[in-house]
C-alpha cells in the first residue's frame, strides 16, 4: 500500500479540507477519494480533488462532485 494525500477543493478551486489514503496505486487512490467526496460528510461541500503524494501532485479533477461520474483506471 502506497500513501497519498487527498484534497478537496471548494468552489475556488482553493483547498478545503484533506485526508491522507492508503491505496495500492493512484487508480485505487482515485476511486478512494472520489468515494469519500460523494460520501454522506462531504457531499455537496466540495468541487473536486487532488491527490498528491510527497510534493508531487498526481491527479487534479474540478469537475462537480457526482455519484455517477466514472473514475479512469
Amino acid at each position: 500500500m502506497q500513501s497519498f494525500r487527498c484534497y478537496f477543493l471548494d468552489d475556488r478551486d482553493r483547498i478545503a479540507d484533506a485526508t491522507m489514503v492508503e491505496a495500492l496505486d493512484l487508480a485505487d487512490a482515485v476511486r478512494r477519494c472520489r468515494a469519500l467526496l460523494n460520501g454522506d460528510d462531504r457531499r455537496g461541500r466540495f468541487h473536486g480533488i487532488e491527490i498528491w503524494q510527497g510534493v508531487i501532485r498526481l491527479y487534479t479533477d474540478e469537475s462537480l462532485a457526482e455519484p455517477a461520474l466514472l473514475v479512469p483506471s
